[in-house]
């Protein structure tokens, strides 16, 4: 996995390659952007959150090329403690107790990705209904009992149609309503004294003139739908016949047709409603089937039935596996109840979970954290510690999340060497659990990093530990160094490695100093000495000194070197004050420090860079096995800020 971010908080550029499915580390001094890392992929952007002097455009973050909100990532911090001791009834304490339903949330997944592809053929039905439509307006629409009434438009077609001359017929036959009107309208023109055309005023015919005659009272509007372009249209697209004019049956069977028409419009249009009213699984508590589609409506959309068997074959499922995790619903309580609290019992804490208000048709839970020795049932989760409570908020996290990527930040901070341990282990089992889950976790504890080196080392190509990095922030720059075994080191140990290896007077002075700061108590006369090497002291003033302690130049060398096994001598005395390129940045830090005590410092700087040089001079007796100073820059981050002004 890997994470890109930049322009975001003190990052303005940085990568991380994690290892897919594996438990992964980054450690570094507060201030690096190891929890910029975590927010930036797991929290929405705030104005807060952009780098000075930049805009939210120039942010970017990915997670293997793809923005966050598209991957499953959740994350634990400071938040998610107050929302795992919530004490009303909740969706977090439903998942931490019974779990998120994976093989139910998948197939209600299925379903909506089958909602989907009846949206696909949505366009076709609504094809259909504007056809229906189109026909009902022509025709009437059925009644609530799916019947015409006797004055819909085609019961007076039938009986118009049943009542029409063979004059009628023909003339219909021959030009259609639009003839029949015209001869219709020129009757008007005609007296029963006058037989003369109005149009060409000859004579007509007795003949002619007497089936004229018979039209007088003939209507033609009932005959207006047969010969309707765009209803002849609708009836071709849903492959009904055109009737003929003269032809009864003809004119029954549509009647049949359009109520077979009206029933699949009157199904498709309750699907459609069905659809448009599904928005998660709420709305499928209370559903057990689809609405009903016929076989005749079928017919007319074939394309329907594929779909609608899935879907109703599927929703078959749903309320399958609903009602095997409602029967299981308590076993599983207790099942989870039992684990977390073994789990409390191993971290040393004194209580015990008790599920309440548990409702698996809500999907909602709350507990209470009733200690050990109570014989009621008390909540006690306010009497908690902070440490208390940020354990028992990472046991609840952990338990049940099933987000494919875990975020933890400094989830042993403050903690004793026992809780790192029992920390350490809560989320190593919990990875082991879950096998394709991605864990992340941040911390500036070193000792707790160090389990993971030390795991992942023992179990070599087996392990579950995956990359584990030193963030290292220079000027804003994220370069990540891989932290591995030998990287820890003990101090008395690799310091007369270091001397060994200088290649300067000075570089051996800085060196042994930070030795016997170390062991300032067991060597206190050798500390002193190094104390006014590094100070620069002249030789004679030296001597005097070592005399006032009962000791000389020549004692106090030799003491060093068999400790130490080194091969030092008066060659350290007044020797050349100043750093080369064989330096370390650690190396140059102290040298710094020594400069700024110095009266001749060039450079002022604020109080606090001061007190962080001393801090980091002063502090090895609590580095004694410690993260390589000389390999990582473990200080704070104004101290890395410094270090650049001294080039």
């Amino acid at each position: 996995m890997r994470i890109k971010v930049s322009n975001y908080r003190n990052i303005s550029s940085g990568e991380l390659e994690l290892q897919d499915n594996k438990l992964n580390f980054i450690v570094g001094p507060c201030g690096s952007g190891k929890s910029a890392f975590i927010d930036a992929v797991s929290k929405p952007l705030e104005n807060t959150d952009i780098t000075v002097n930049h805009s939210a455009d120039d942010v970017k973050i990915s997670v293997d090329g793809k923005d966050p909100q598209e991957c499953s990532i959740k994350a634990f911090t400071s938040v998610q403690q107050g929302v795992m001791f919530e004490e009303a009834p909740n969706t977090n304490g439903y998942r931490i107790f019974v779990g998120d339903d994976v093989k139910l949330q998948e197939q209600i997944e299925k379903f909506e990705n089958q909602l989907i592809s009846f949206s696909n053929i949505k366009d076709n039905l609504l094809r259909f209904i504007g056809q229906v439509t189109v026909l009902e307006k022509a025709f009437t629409k059925p009644n609530a009992k799916n019947l015409f009434t006797p004055k819909a438009k085609i019961n007076q077609l039938a009986d118009a149609v049943k009542q029409s001359s063979p004059v009628v017929q023909e003339i219909l036959h021959k030009g259609g309503v639009d003839f029949l009107n015209w001869k219709v309208t020129g009757i008007k023109f005609l007296t029963e004294d006058d037989a003369t055309c109005p149009f060409c005023s000859h004579r007509i015919e007795d003949v002619l003139l007497n089936s004229l005659h018979s039209l007088r009272d003939v209507e033609s509007k009932p005959f207006i739908p047969l010969f309707d372009d765009n209803v002849r249209v609708q009836l071709s697209n849903l492959s009904i016949n055109v009737p003929s004019c003269n032809n009864s049956e003809q004119i029954e069977s549509l009647k049949t047709k359009l109520i077979e028409i009206h029933k699949a419009t009157e199904e498709i249009q309750t699907l459609i409603e069905f659809q448009n009213s599904f928005t998660d699984y709420n709305s499928l508590r209370e559903i057990t089937e689809l609405p009903k589609i016929s076989n005749e409506t079928y017919n007319f959309i074939p394309e329907l039935k594929a779909t609608y068997e899935a879907l109703q074959s599927n929703l078959n499922e749903i309320n399958k596996t609903r009602g095997v995790m409602k029967s299981n619903f308590r076993n599983i309580l207790s099942t989870n109840k039992d684990i977390l609290n073994s789990q409390l019992k191993e971290l040393g804490i004194p209580y015990k979970f008790e599920v309440s208000n548990a409702s698996s048709e809500d999907h909602t839970a709350s507990y209470i954290l009733n200690h050990i020795e109570n014989i009621e049932s008390v909540d006690m989760r306010k009497s908690l510690s902070y440490g208390e409570k940020n354990l028992v908020s990472l046991l609840l996290f952990l338990h049940n999340e099933e987000s494919n990527i875990i975020l933890i930040d400094d989830p042993a901070s403050s903690y004793d060497d026992f809780r790192r341990s029992q920390i350490f282990s809560c989320i190593d089992s919990c990875q082991k659990k879950k096998l394709h889950k991605t864990i992340l976790v941040a911390s500036h504890d070193y000792a707790f990093v160090r389990r993971a080196v030390m795991r992942k080392e023992r179990d070599n190509e087996s392990s579950n530990i995956g990359s584990i990095f030193f963030i290292n922030n220079q000027s804003n720059k994220i370069s990540p160094i891989e932290i591995k075994y030998n990287d820890f080191v003990n101090l008395s140990v690799e310091i007369p490695r270091h001397i060994r290896l200088s290649k300067t007077s000075y570089q051996k002075v800085i060196n042994l100093r930070l030795y016997y700061d170390i062991h300032r108590l067991e060597n206190p006369n050798a500390w002193h000495f190094t104390s006014m090497l590094l100070h620069n002291e002249s030789k004679e003033s030296i001597e005097e000194q070592l005399g006032k302690m009962g000791t000389s130049l020549s004692g106090i060398l030799e003491n060093i070197n068999q400790e130490l096994d080194l091969d030092i001598d008066e060659t350290l005395i007044n020797c050349d004050h100043k750093i080369t390129e064989d330096f370390s940045e650690f190396e140059i830090l102290i040298h710094s420090r020594e400069e700024l005590n110095n009266s001749k410092s060039h450079k002022p700087v604020e109080g606090s860079i001061k007190n962080a040089l001393n801090d980091l001079v002063h502090m090895n007796d609590c580095m004694l096995f410690t993260l390589n100073p000389y390999k990582f820059p473990v200080w704070n981050c104004s101290l890395k800020q410094y270090i650049k002004t001294l080039n």
